[in-house]
């Protein structure tokens, strides 16, 4: 009786098993659950997808804007071979959410520079996911680094996102993804909790990466990007890293009505007129354009 038992009872996990392979099969094909422009877990590391060409696809305030990525996953084109360029990084208001790739403050420096400027941006990312993206960058060797981190940081969250960790076991798979419908956008922020990412490791990250640059022999700027309500001591080490530092202020109309942290075409516009004239000094880039 006991071993007809045991084996109905391993017969029937081999099946569970077997239809659980299956299923993580289709969901596989199918896609699903859709990681939407975000390549990575969603929890402690994410970029976006490469070669991207998704028009119309996210709406702000009503107004849709495309989505088109390189193949290193960048909202921008290939990294120039035999010109000076910059690299920008940031997050999402790097990115340019809300505005067309053309629109977003990185483009309209580049026009008004005269010298390419890659928009490294990645929607969601704190300085805690995005050093990675910088040194990756740095080894790139552009003629100079535009670091953007702030807003993410300072968000709160349950937990700061040096503590997050990502999906292991069950947890990991499409299956358990696709009945837990998590469709929130990376490390979505609470209104409750800790800052994403503390002050004092806001300092560090911005530290590894800058002595990296220094090192490589790239000069780095610092934008401070404008918020309604920033965060003072995050402003306070910002102020106190060896590099230039700027800090734009831009009134509340340069922002969405219904979304006070990501700016309109107005507001990307006039951030990268404000940010000319400080590049073209600190970074050395009149030399560059001439």
């Amino acid at each position: 009786m006991r071993t007809r038992f045991g084996r109905k009872v391993l017969f029937s996990a081999l099946v569970s098993i077997g239809i659980l392979v299956l299923a993580e099969g289709l969901l596989a094909v199918a896609g699903l659950p859709s990681t939407g422009i975000y390549a990575g877990n969603l929890v402690t590391e994410w970029r976006l997808k490469p070669d991207l060409n998704r028009a119309a696809q996210h709406v702000e305030e009503g107004v849709s804007f495309p989505v088109r990525t390189s193949s290193l996953g960048f909202r921008d084109g290939e990294i120039p071979a035999d010109t000076p360029w910059v690299a920008a990084v940031g997050c999402s208001t790097t990115f340019g959410w809300g505005v067309n790739a053309d629109r977003a403050w990185p483009e309209l420096l580049e026009a008004d520079l005269g010298v390419e400027v890659i928009n490294a941006g990645i929607p969601g990312h704190s300085s805690h996911q995005g050093r990675a993206v910088a040194l990756d960058l740095i080894a790139q060797k552009p003629d100079a680094l535009i670091l953007s981190w702030m807003v993410r940081d300072v968000q709160r969250a349950p937990i700061a996102d040096k503590q997050a960790q990502a999906p292991k076991g069950l947890r990991s798979t499409r299956i358990f993804r696709w009945l837990a419908k998590r469709r929130r956008s990376p490390r979505e922020a609470s209104q409750n909790g800790v800052h994403r990412v503390a002050p004092k490791d806001f300092g560090l990250n911005y530290q590894e990466v800058i002595q990296a640059a220094f090192l490589a022999n790239i000069p780095v700027l610092v934008v401070a990007f404008p918020m309604q309500d920033p965060s003072p001591d995050h402003l306070a080490v910002l102020k106190q890293l060896p590099v230039p530092m700027i800090a734009p202020d831009l009134a509340s109309q340069h922002f969405f009505a219904s979304d006070p942290i990501h700016l309109n075409p107005a507001g990307n516009l006039a951030l990268a007129q404000a940010l000319v004239s400080p590049l073209q000094s600190a970074l050395g880039l009149i030399e560059a354009v001439d």
